[in-house]
């Protein structure tokens, strides 16, 4: 038997591999040497688990998703969003009376606090009230623990990007810039997959988060696998002729070494879309059209993350990393307008998907999690509101230990201890401290995670229960 790599030589080994991929002239040479990352991966355990990154592009305003519904939070909410009244709004605030359906338990808040759901996320309060969903507070990227003066006075190190949308990037990469963090957790199962190249999958979701030194994202649409159309139909440019040059071409033998991997690498691709695609088959069972209803594109491409999940084990999979996302969420003007029918469909394409997971008994072994690239300012901007900083994001799962907020969750208003402006929340949560409790259900070591997220030991871990014990 062949002595196991330590954790220093498996990660020198597999920077060497990321090395050549990263080079666009042998990049099906990186992938050719997955290989190597298979000899030195993580043993996962004999069970199936799956996390499923659902991302909300643009910056979701948390203070219209989560909503003070007791006395105190709830008028000072209003009072900084208050206007002009129409239907269930006055200015951007959501009216009190129209909350009263969505209102949340408390278990996780300080005494005397309440929240609600925005009234349209019905769907999502059903799976928090069932308990295999719950809400982390005011999480957001922080390097070390900060406070407002050390903000202040940038006495401690900010992340990069500061209220920019380039921070969606730092949620995809954490601590290594290069790096997905999700694709980094994938090279640590890759040997444990018989589909290595099936470890981390993209339905319309943030290719970046999937890249590790090894792993590489695999894409699909929503619809299934993507094709070399003129393989599948057998017609280039209307010749059946041409159809079969580029096949041979594609298929053929070479002793060149650049010609070999990127023939091999493009094989592959068509291999794997050919058993994806015997997996899942071409129709669309019965039960999947019962489970997702609403018809939107993030229902879409979490019935197409469900159907691969039904699928790993006759893939072999043992663990894989999906992402999904959803566009829209930079809501400075028309917040109204636009921001009720996007949280409606997050919150019912979630609930749709665990709809699905309890269906195929997988709910135990699949973890869903939000993400945005930052919280929104408390304050109306007059139409909308801009760019903040922490904000409330969701976990959800049959593993989560559900009907519950979890971390610190601040007063509303502003000029209190984290408000760094306008109502925008100092992170009292980072974002590596949910990451790193994913990362341990999932199976990654404690070193390992420390690798993964270097900035993490900056922060008391495992602090904010995510998982059932």
């Amino acid at each position: 038997m062949n002595k196991p790599l330590s954790p220093i030589t498996r990660r020198a080994l597999l920077q060497k591999a990321s090395a050549l991929a990263l080079t666009p002239a042998v990049a099906p040479l990186g992938l050719g040497l997955m290989g190597m990352a298979n000899a030195a991966a993580q043993t996962a355990a004999a069970d199936y688990k799956a996390l499923v990154y659902v991302f909300m592009n643009g910056g979701n305003d948390c203070y219209n998703t989560v909503v003070p519904y007791d006395t105190d939070n709830y008028n000072r909410y209003f009072a900084l969003r208050k206007g002009t009244e129409s239907g269930i709004y006055s200015g951007i605030a959501v009216l009190r009376s129209a909350l009263a359906s969505t209102v949340l338990g408390t278990q996780g808040l300080p005494d005397g606090m309440q929240m609600a759901l925005n009234p349209v996320m019905t769907g999502l309060k059903s799976v928090f009230d069932a308990k295999r969903a719950g809400i982390v507070m005011n999480m957001g990227l922080l390097n070390v623990p900060t406070s407002l003066d050390q903000f202040r006075r940038k006495s401690v190190p900010l992340p990069l990007h500061m209220f920019s949308h380039t921070q969606a990037r730092n949620w995809d990469y954490g601590s290594v810039p290069s790096l997905g963090w999700g694709g980094q957790m994938a090279d640590l199962f890759l040997q444990d997959n018989a589909k290595a190249s099936l470890t981390a999958i993209s339905v319309g979701g943030r290719l970046g988060f999937l890249g590790g030194e090894a792993a590489r994202g695999y894409t699909s649409s929503a619809s299934g696998p993507v094709a070399v159309s003129a393989l599948v139909s057998g017609n280039l440019y209307g010749s059946v002729a041409c159809a079969d040059v580029l096949n041979t071409l594609i298929r053929q033998p070479s002793t060149h070494l650049m010609e070999a991997e990127y023939a091999a690498a493009t094989r592959n691709s068509l291999d794997l879309r050919d058993t994806v695609l015997n997996a899942i088959g071409t129709t669309l069972p019965d039960k999947y059209k019962a489970w997702f209803v609403s018809g939107s594109g993030l229902s879409a491409s979490l019935q197409m993350v469900a159907r691969l999940i039904e699928q790993g084990a006759a893939l072999g999979m043992e663990r894989q990393v999906f992402t999904v996302s959803m566009g829209g969420f930079d809501n400075h003007d028309y917040l109204v307008a636009n921001h009720p029918g996007l949280v409606g469909s997050v919150s019912t394409a979630l609930a749709e998907f665990d709809a699905a997971m309890v269906g195929l008994n997988m709910a135990q072994s699949v973890t869903t999690f939000t993400g945005s690239d930052f919280g929104r300012k408390l304050t109306s901007n007059g139409d909308g509101t801009d760019h903040g900083w922490g904000g409330h994001q969701f976990v959800m799962g049959g593993a989560i230990n559900g009907g519950r907020f979890l971390g610190q969750s601040p007063i509303t208003g502003t000029g209190h201890g984290l408000d760094v402006g306008g109502g925008a929340l100092l992170p009292t949560t980072a974002t590596e401290q949910l990451s790193v409790e994913l990362g341990r259900w999932f199976g990654v070591s404690d070193a390992d995670l420390g690798a993964i997220f270097p900035n993490s030991r900056n922060f008391d871990l495992h602090r904010l229960g995510v998982f059932r014990v």
